[in-house]
């Protein structure tokens, strides 16, 4: 039998978890969790990227909080304040 891969996970489950009950959750399963972190960091990699992308266009190698407002603005169509 093989041993499956332990994927290493950049955010834990507890701060992911807080923020749920904030929300108004009263329960959530730990499968849930699980695809909520997974999504969280899918969508911070996507975003960090795009702003990576901006800072680069503006020769810059440091990534501003400019370059994370165009970037979250193009990759989830938000009105940024």
């Amino acid at each position: 039998m093989r041993k499956s891969k332990k994927v290493k996970r950049e955010l834990y489950l507890a701060p992911i978890k807080r923020i749920a009950y904030k929300a108004g959750a009263v329960r959530i399963a730990k499968d849930a969790l699980e695809e909520m972190r997974k999504r969280l960091e899918y969508h911070a990699k996507l975003l960090s990227r795009r702003a990576k992308a901006y800072a680069r266009k503006s020769k810059r190698d440091t990534i501003k909080l400019k370059d994370v407002k165009k970037a979250e603005k193009e990759a989830f169509f938000i009105r940024v304040k």
